[in-house]
């Protein structure tokens, strides 16, 4: 049986609904959850015991490697003052105009003894690099939910007293202030550009990569980096081969979610079963054939048709599209984003995916 198995890129912690929304089209969705693995946790614990969803550390570190990753992220909480003042606030605003190497320094600082004095200690002090910015990235994300979260129940608290304020024949709209929206508004500007090129070192050393059909990310920015290599390389852009609609499942509950899921299974099982065998069977360097194309084509009507229960019961939808980078592979890609030195795997041996699915924020009545 084919699975439609999907790697979640280029953050480490994963919202729930978006969790919820990929997997109404991929049988499990996968993510990188680098150490300390109990601090991170598992972003939606109700998937994760189901299968659904995994986490897991795609870097091969030795034990003494691993810890002294995890007492470094542990001793940056403590040099707040030093670190966030700089390099999160780069990361966050795409700032360039500070000093790194200063920066980089208080983390070499902290790392010695911990990287081999030989020719590839500069390419692994990078990984160690790339590894701390996702870390970071995912700390600075999960602060932003914890406040989205808190304007979330003020708001709400606001909208009750307006109501009884208004009294009952009062027609007047509410303001949406549900996590979801809330959570839309106030996305930090992160450099997407910095943060996938630090995705795409962590990616090209990932032996289990070669398990995912497709990539997956609810960050259209997140792509244009890999894009814009491909069409440099190929001379032409990622090609797209479906485009979905969704249901935006912001405000629904997680286990409400599952029932949602298991629901339409029935009708969705057998369309990933075949988008799966459509994306696997294309080969590295052998362009989508328009066979393949009409193939592609045929499943996004079948796929739309299974779904319109959920879409047009949904006040929102999102859209899901998937795209071809059959010419090169997407490590290829990754290996030139993350200006590595040392090359990927051979496509043969571990191939990885293909395939990039882009996961749209909700639809507006402006749109």
């Amino acid at each position: 049986m084919n699975r439609l198995q999907a790697l979640f890129f280029p953050e480490t912690t994963v919202h729930p609904t978006i969790f919820a929304e990929l997997l109404l089209v991929c049988d499990s969705l996968r993510f990188y959850q680098l150490p300390p693995q109990a601090e991170a946790g598992p972003a939606t614990p109700e998937l994760s015991q189901t299968g659904l969803s995994t986490g897991y550390n795609p870097i091969d570190f030795t034990e003494e490697e691993t810890t002294g990753f995890t007492r470094l992220i542990k001793d940056l909480k403590g040099h707040e003052d030093e670190f966030y003042g700089g390099y999160l606030a780069s990361l966050s605003m795409g700032r360039q105009d500070q000093d790194e190497a200063s920066v980089w320094a208080l983390i070499s600082s902290m790392s010695k003894g911990h990287q081999k004095e030989q020719a590839e200690a500069a390419e692994k002090e990078k990984t160690w690099q790339a590894m701390l910015l996702l870390k970071l990235a995912e700390m600075l994300a999960r602060e932003e939910a914890e406040i989205a979260k808190g304007l979330s129940a003020i708001a709400k608290s606001e909208n009750d007293l307006l109501a009884v304020l208004k009294g009952e024949d009062d027609d007047a709209e509410e303001l949406d202030f549900s996590l979801g929206a809330i959570a839309g508004i106030n996305r930090p500007a992160f450099d997407f550009e910095r943060l996938t090129r630090a995705w795409a070192r962590i990616f090209i050393q990932d032996k289990q990569a070669a398990e995912a059909v497709v990539l997956a990310t609810s960050r259209p920015e997140s792509p244009l980096l890999l894009a814009d290599i491909y069409e440099t390389r190929t001379g032409l852009p990622p090609r797209q081969v479906i485009n979905l609609k969704l249901p935006d499942l912001s405000d629904i509950d997680q286990q409400e979610l599952l029932k949602m899921r298991e629901g339409i299974q029935p009708a969705l099982r057998p369309l990933r079963e075949r988008l799966a065998e459509l994306m696997g069977r294309q080969q590295t360097g052998v362009a989508i054939t328009e066979a393949t194309l009409a193939d592609f084509k045929k499943i996004e009507s079948q796929l739309n048709g299974a779904l319109s229960p959920l879409t047009q019961n949904s006040p929102r939808q999102k859209t899901l599209t998937i795209y071809g980078y059959e010419m090169t592979g997407l490590k290829e890609l990754c290996a030139v984003a993350s200006r590595s030195k040392t090359a990927p795997q051979s496509p043969e041996e571990h191939p990885g995916p293909k395939f990039l699915a882009v996961l749209s924020p909700p639809l507006t009545d402006k749109d």
